[in-house]
């Protein structure tokens, strides 16, 4: 079995990909496009400062969640198709995380797993969260403040012949810091 992707740019971002079905040594089953990306630049606060005696030392902190991206795919079925369309569960996707500015600052990759369906011949779109806590908290210690360019890379398979497919180069930009939200007290806060 072979996997094709290609990418175009036009207006919108295209990414395709394709597998081969069943028992077949030729033919593609579907073929998956990113049709849209939202948003395309985030800014992400690694860390809610808590003071609750307002003495200027962090008396706790929370980790903000739901810093995610959506991101829509277009099943497209070849012309003249001699096996049956396949619907594509999305299993897992990688996040890259790369500083744009900082140099001390190595680049991470993190996967994890999901679960998302694009039926054959339809359009879904299905959210990636970019941080789990302890991603968000590993960055605050390590005092990783800088603007990101993030690359997903989304792996799944063809639900009727079990075959892997691979879409990638889902780009964005984000502000990774420790961002002073509105009303959040100005104390400082040591995590070891």
């Amino acid at each position: 079995m072979k996997i094709k992707i290609a990418t175009f740019f036009f207006t919108s971002i295209l990414i395709y990909s394709c597998g081969t079905g069943g028992s077949s040594d030729a033919g593609i089953s579907t073929l998956i496009e990113v049709t849209d990306v939202e948003p395309t630049y985030l800014t992400i606060d690694l860390i809610t400062k808590i003071d609750n005696d307002n003495q200027g030392e962090c008396t706790g902190y929370q980790i903000p969640i739901g810093d995610a991206v959506q991101v829509t795919f277009k099943s497209v079925i070849p012309e003249n198709i001699k096996i049956q369309p396949s619907d594509v569960q999305i299993t897992d996707y990688t996040v890259e995380f790369k500083p744009k500015t900082k140099t001390n600052i190595p680049v991470r990759r993190e996967t994890y797993k999901t679960t998302c369906l694009i039926p054959a011949g339809q359009t879904k779109t299905c959210s990636f969260p970019l941080f789990e806590k302890n991603q968000k908290l590993y960055f605050y210690q390590n005092r990783w403040f800088d603007d990101f360019d993030i690359t997903i890379t989304v792996h799944g398979k063809e639900v009727i012949y079990d075959k892997s497919i691979e879409i990638g180069n889902i780009s964005l930009t984000a502000r990774i810091s420790d961002i002073q939200e509105a009303n959040e007290p100005n104390c400082t806060l040591n995590i070891p």
